[in-house]
């Protein structure tokens, strides 16, 4: 069987398990991992604008 009939057979002939995983796989095969791809896909272009700049520390300056 497909698995977009099983959960409607067993829904038939009452087998719960059947029914509740069978839903859930359906529910990830044609919800989530569709969004899962769109969510991946998307490219981010992120620009820094701020530089940071460091300057040069002498340990020795600070010693007394």
């Amino acid at each position: 069987m497909m698995a977009i009939t099983v959960p409607y057979a067993s829904f038939r002939k009452r087998y719960w398990a059947v029914f509740c995983s069978s839903l859930g796989l359906a529910f990830f095969m044609f919800g989530v991992a569709p969004l899962t791809g769109i969510i991946f896909s998307k490219q981010f272009n992120i620009e820094r604008s701020e530089v940071t700049m460091f300057r040069p520390v002498n340990p020795l300056e600070n010693a007394s």
